[in-house]
């Protein structure tokens, strides 16, 4: 190292006890394993972190342990919906490209027929040309 800061060394990091990563919660990560693809199983594991969240008391009055409960509680429901939304956008996203392909094949189709339509004119002014003749 250049300067002797930083990097794992004895002594390094915060002492026993600091609870200053613990300020909002919005980094924090379950501990289970969650299938991010999956809304439903992400809905259940809201609808559980909601439940214990109304459970603990209000950050007013409970302890510092049950105040650092809430606000781990509300980092990880802050993590899940920002995993169901990305899931929203993926499946908006999906939706819109599957309409963008029924579209151009829909457009392929109209050419087609209008090139259908085009020949079937021709052949009928060219039946009416030679019934004149």
């Amino acid at each position: 190292m250049a300067n002797g800061w930083g990097g794992r060394r004895a002594g390094a990091g915060a002492p026993k006890g600091n609870n200053n990563a613990v300020i909002h919660g919005n980094y924090c990560r379950p501990c289970v394993y969650v299938d991010t693809s999956n809304s439903l199983e992400l809905r259940r594991l809201n609808a559980a972190v909601c439940r214990e969240w109304s459970e603990l008391p209000s950050m007013n009055s409970g302890t510092p342990s049950e105040i650092r409960q809430l606000i781990r509680l509300d980092g990880i429901s802050g993590w899940i919906t920002d995993n169901l939304i990305h899931l929203a956008r993926k499946e908006s996203r999906d939706r819109i490209k599957l309409a963008q392909i029924k579209r151009a094949a829909a457009k392929a189709k109209l050419a087609e027929a209008k090139a259908d339509l085009q020949e079937a004119k021709a052949r009928y002014h060219e039946a009416k040309l030679n019934n004149y003749r």
